[in-house]
């Protein structure tokens, strides 16, 4: 192989990882939780995730947890204009709420939980960004669940016509759907039949927000690094370099 060519090949390669360096330091995507204890339990401070995030998909991104105990959607109506405001670069707004507005005080009639909802939706996807509305959670309350007829009722469409990336077409709900894999994993349910044990908040985290949630981002990208991997494999080979010398 003559020196031109390889000396070419060689500012290629750096200026490839260069920009990888780049993209790793100052692209990194964000997710910004909007939530209440659930999430707050689920996503702590970010850390966790990303790290999963890092093992499972390859990707390096930043997670901001705004969310907190108690926190109802008419405070998100009040409060996300300022946070997508705070935080420019993000492109992902994952919602997990709304129990509170149902429980607390009787305030969140079916009517008035969608109006609040869909405010914050538009206004995120206004913005060019993405919101990933979750259907609500689910509650066994005395052998009752009060939060199932929310569901059909005020998330699932919301979900098919702002997070349509994670509506699930086939079963006609949303695909980010607590409510049924706490219902059919008891076991993960606190003493008031809402809050979860810490093994709970694990799975809930990995089930369905690294894998469902964020495999909906992340999967695609992964093939795509993969064909990328196998073309530098290829352009590093002997029989490369041989077939480009000739």
């Amino acid at each position: 192989m003559s020196r031109k060519l390889l000396s070419f090949l060689h500012k290629i390669s750096a200026i490839y990882f260069f920009i990888i360096l780049v993209n790793s330091t100052f692209a990194k995507d964000q997710w910004v939780f909007l939530g209440d204890s659930l999430t707050v339990g689920m996503i702590g401070d970010g850390s966790q995730l990303e790290h999963e995030v890092r093992q499972r998909w390859g990707q390096s991104i930043e997670v901001i947890n705004k969310s907190r105990r108690g926190k109802h959607s008419y405070e998100y109506k009040k409060e996300i204009h300022q946070i997508l405001a705070q935080y420019p670069r993000a492109q992902y707004f994952p919602i997990f709420c709304g129990v509170n507005d149902v429980l607390n005080y009787n305030a969140g009639s079916a009517k008035q939980l969608r109006g609040w909802l869909t405010f914050v939706l538009k206004a995120i996807t206004t913005a060019g960004r993405t919101p990933i509305l979750m259907r609500m959670t689910y509650r066994n309350y005395r052998g009752r669940d009060p939060l199932a007829a929310y569901n059909p009722g005020v998330y699932d469409p919301l979900i098919k016509k702002y997070s349509s990336k994670w509506y699930d077409y086939a079963r006609n709900k949303g695909l980010i759907d607590p409510h049924s894999f706490i219902k059919y994993n008891p076991q993960y349910l606190s003493s008031d039949g809402l809050h979860l044990h810490a093994s709970g908040y694990k799975a809930l985290r990995k089930e369905l927000i690294l894998e469902k949630m964020m495999g909906q981002v992340y999967s695609l990208n992964a093939k795509d690094e993969e064909s990328e991997d196998y073309i530098i494999q290829i352009a590093q080979s002997e029989d490369f370099f041989s077939t480009v010398n000739h």
